[in-house]
């Protein structure tokens, strides 16, 4: 064998291995019941994510997100009025410079600051 097919070779073993590897990534995916979601932050939520993932030391976001919601959920199982307290959109208006009124977005200035 010369060396031009030996590293066709070599290439041809290291992309079945690559293919195996992702078939088993796929099926473990599928088994543990794996679902990717995709969603649109705005600044100000961006910002919170940003912090969050800065307090915890966090480097995925993935993790930090599924740790919430695992939290979140254990909490609304123990005491669903400290989870609706959480979740309520009064103190999340409260606590934001941003009114969640859907209105107040149809002018693309609300959205930069530039009134």
């Amino acid at each position: 064998m010369n060396e031009a097919e030996q590293k066709e070779k070599q290439r041809a073993d290291a992309r079945e291995r690559k293919r195996r590897e992702r078939e088993r990534k796929k099926a473990h995916k599928k088994a543990c019941g794996a679902h990717s979601i995709s969603f649109e932050l705005y600044r100000g939520t961006r910002k919170c994510l940003d912090e969050l993932m800065e307090a915890g030391g966090f480097d995925e976001r993935s993790e930090l997100l599924t740790l919430l919601l695992h939290g979140v959920h254990r909490e609304m199982k123990h005491d669903k009025s400290k989870f609706l307290d959480l979740v309520s959109i009064e103190k999340v208006n409260a606590g934001s410079s941003v009114k969640r009124d859907k209105s107040r977005f149809e002018d693309s200035k609300e959205c930069d600051g530039s009134q």
